[in-house]
């Protein structure tokens, strides 16, 4: 089973131009991932996961930015906020430069 939640790109002009993004939430067998998708750790997204507590977050991270400004994925500072708001939850960064992150305890880095 699935199910789509919203996110965003960015603010401003970025968000104008990138449009929704979207995150999904993957469930099987009494357990459950959530893929972010490219998006920005927002108050939404924060309470999208808090509600949802899942078993483990894909979360695109890397800070990628446009040219024209605006962060369009989260940093490791986001991901960090992200795993302390679900210390339950087993955290794997992926997207453009994310060997760049701190090592926390919940999250881990596929490059």
């Amino acid at each position: 089973h699935w199910k789509r939640f919203e996110g965003t790109h960015g603010g401003g002009v970025v968000k104008k131009l990138l449009g929704i993004s979207s995150g999904y939430l993957i469930t099987a067998d009494n357990k459950s991932i959530y893929i972010t998708g490219d998006t920005l750790l927002t108050g939404k997204v924060q309470k999208q996961l808090t509600n949802l507590n899942p078993d483990s977050i894909i979360a695109f991270g890397g800070g990628a930015r446009l040219k024209l400004g605006g962060k369009i994925t989260m940093s490791h500072k986001d991901l960090l906020k992200m795993s302390r708001l679900l210390p339950d939850s087993q955290i794997i960064a992926v997207h453009r430069e994310v060997h760049t992150y701190i090592h926390w305890k919940n999250i881990f880095i596929i490059f």
